[in-house]
């Protein structure tokens, strides 16, 4: 029997800052407080004001990165020429250009399906 115990330790490089970059929302909002020159909460709350629409742009794409579904970045409005072929019944026996295979055990299949389909008896209606 095995008695080794394995335990994952970070590298060196993983190690202190490299290894999270998240940071307190309290030094986020000194970084822009020194960087703006905001010295009291009445100009603190002037700058929050005027850029609103931005701070709240930057947030969502924050969000929308760290949640890895970024719904912009693929923009596909080409329509796709090699949709499947709908037939309009289980009667259709018309063969598509693009994919079609036949083979005997399709073919089994659809004869059987077709004929079930016709066994179908139409309801009689007994009070006249």
């Amino acid at each position: 029997m095995n008695n080794n115990y394995y335990t994952i330790e970070p590298t060196q490089e993983l190690q202190g800052q490299s290894y999270s970059l998240w940071q307190p929302d309290s030094l986020t909002n000194r970084k822009i407080q020194v960087n703006s020159g905001i010295s009291s909460n009445w100009k603190y709350r002037q700058y929050m004001q005027k850029n609103a629409n931005e701070i709240m742009k930057f947030n969502t794409m924050q969000t929308i990165n760290a949640s890895g579904n970024n719904p912009y970045t693929v923009l596909n409005t080409k329509p796709v020429e090699n949709t499947p072929y709908l037939y309009t019944s289980i009667h259709d026996t018309s063969s598509p250009t693009y994919g079609f295979r036949n083979s005997d055990l399709k073919q089994d299949y659809m004869t059987k399906t077709q004929m079930k389909s016709r066994m179908v008896a139409p309801s009689i209606p007994t009070n006249f």
